[in-house]
């Protein structure tokens, strides 16, 4: 099963103070030990590296920066100009949608990907979308 993760998803698992940890880490621990990729976008690295540079440090930010690139199972997506128009048009029509999880949902919909580990709401309702909040692999 292919899925993208969200920021929220990764902030939780590298930074021990964030609310998420407890739930994030095995999330991260079952992609890292699966046989299934999982996705990030451009945008999503970019959420993460500045949260944790400002919570928990350069050294934090650069440590998940590496681990991050260097993942076998985790691939860097950089958003397509494609993708980046029509993120705008999911912005524009969900507001409730951050514009990095519009960017987000467009990605998914140009990949043909279904799920999403987040541990945020916003993405519940949205069509062809499953938001996943633990590891697990549901049957398709």
């Amino acid at each position: 099963m292919e899925t993208i993760i969200d920021s929220v998803v990764i902030i939780g698992a590298y930074y021990r103070n964030d609310q998420w940890h407890t739930k994030a880490s095995p999330i991260i621990r079952a992609i890292d030990s699966g046989s299934s990729q999982a996705y990030i976008t451009d945008f999503i690295l970019a959420e993460v590296i500045n949260f944790l540079h400002q919570k928990a440090g350069h050294a934090a930010a650069i440590e998940a920066l590496g681990a991050l690139e260097d993942s076998d199972k985790i691939t860097i997506i950089r958003i397509t100009d494609v993708q980046y128009a029509s993120g705008r048009i999911w912005f524009e029509k969900y507001p409730r949608l951050s514009f990095v999880d519009a960017l987000t949902v467009a990605c998914l919909k140009d990949l043909g990907l279904h799920y999403i580990y987040s541990f945020d709401s916003d993405f519940d309702g949205l069509e062809g979308i499953t938001r996943l909040v633990q590891p697990q692999i549901p049957e398709e």
